[in-house]
């Protein structure tokens, strides 16, 4: 049996930045403070938090969906997980899901959901707080 999560944000951004956030491996290693890979097509490369996180692109609209493998370097013999993020608009904010599906057990996907937050979702915030703060 696999384990899931799924979080709903909404992220007070157009959809293209958040996209950009998401799937830019500059931006990447910029908010998450190491170095990132991320190839924007299906096939391409993925590699986050200084290869911590693996994968590959298994599929990608632009600005409004993801799809990728994941695997960390702590799963020895586990295969990847899968990682879908699903933008929409909402006037000049964006609705961010993010569904993970194939956790190996419980203590994975309970670290994971927190992790979704604090080395994803908070250090956006605090990128495009940053900016906001920069721009007035």
């Amino acid at each position: 049996m696999t384990h899931s999560i799924k979080i709903a944000v909404e992220i007070k951004c157009q959809a293209d930045l958040v996209f950009e956030l998401l799937t830019n491996y500059e931006l990447i290693s910029i908010w998450s403070g190491d170095e990132a890979q991320f190839e924007n097509f299906a096939g391409g490369e993925v590699s986050m938090f200084g290869g911590w996180v693996t994968g590959k692109v298994l599929g990608i609209v632009q600005d409004k969906a993801v799809t990728f493998t994941w695997i960390t370097s702590d799963w020895e013999e586990f295969t990847d997980s899968v990682v879908n993020y699903t933008l929409e608009a909402n006037g000049t904010n964006t609705l961010l899901t993010i569904v993970h599906n194939g956790f190996p057990d419980i203590s994975e996907r309970d670290a994971h959901e927190a992790g979704w937050y604090d080395y994803v979702l908070n250090p956006i915030q605090e990128y495009l707080m940053g900016l906001t703060e920069y721009d007035e």
